[in-house]
């Protein structure tokens, strides 16, 4: 992992994280905000056009500023996700999730294993597989600072998501 999640540590300081939607691809748009000092920056996958090359620019300027660049996805397919982390987002708000399947899913495609299914591959998200001698260690800790969610729906939906699942609601 490159750096630590910061919404994540605002959790356990018991205090608010604090970010900002980004709806279209701009850097700069990071770059100026950055002066204001907040935790995270959520990507709007699921209705704006962003491509993986710029996913990939806005999670570099993200991790320059020290912000957890997090990401709403257009579907909670494992190969969508995985393609968003391996560019570098350290969160993913799954749409739509209306059940408890749905919110498994949703964990299983974020979490390499025992926790998840996810896929190790030689990209940014893992500096391109260079340095890392204990694969298993690397697992824990990137698992350690993923953070699945979803957006607030009905009381009970989310009271059981998250009871069952472990994926965490959107703040």
């Amino acid at each position: 992992m490159k750096q630590p999640n910061r919404i994540k540590a605002a959790v356990r300081a018991g205090r608010k994280a604090y970010g900002y939607n980004l709806s279209f691809p701009s850097p700069w748009v990071i770059d100026i905000l950055e002066k204001l000092d907040f935790d995270f920056v959520l990507i709007d996958g699921e209705h704006e056009p962003f491509g993986l090359d710029q996913l990939e620019d806005l999670c570099r300027t993200a991790e320059r500023h020290n912000l957890t660049p997090i990401a709403r996805v257009p579907d909670i397919g494992s190969s969508t996700i995985m393609r968003y982390l391996d560019c570098g987002i350290m969160g993913i708000v799954g749409p739509h999730i209306a059940t408890e399947a749905d919110a498994r899913q949703l964990a299983r495609a974020c979490y390499f294993g025992p926790l998840g299914e996810r896929s190790f591959g030689a990209n940014r998200s893992t500096d391109y597989n260079a340095g890392i001698a204990d694969k298993a260690a690397y697992y824990r800790q990137a698992n350690e600072q993923m953070w699945p969610m979803h957006p607030p729906r009905k009381a009970h939906q989310e009271m059981a998501a998250h009871v069952e699942t472990g994926v965490d609601r959107a703040p």
